[in-house]
């Protein structure tokens, strides 16, 4: 809940996140991005993934 409570007061994507949930975290990233009209590319989507998991 306190990730959702940073993104609305600081209107920014610069929150922290959780270790070893990257992921998960990325894409709550793109969502909230997405619902912000920001700007973020999520380094965990299908093209640009080169081989790796």
């Amino acid at each position: 809940m306190r990730f959702f409570r940073s993104f609305c007061q600081r209107q920014s994507l610069r929150v922290n996140t959780v270790s070893g949930a990257t992921f998960s975290s990325n894409g709550i990233l793109e969502a909230v991005a997405d619902a912000l009209d920001l700007s973020f590319t999520n380094p965990n989507t299908s093209n640009n993934r080169q081989g790796r998991h």
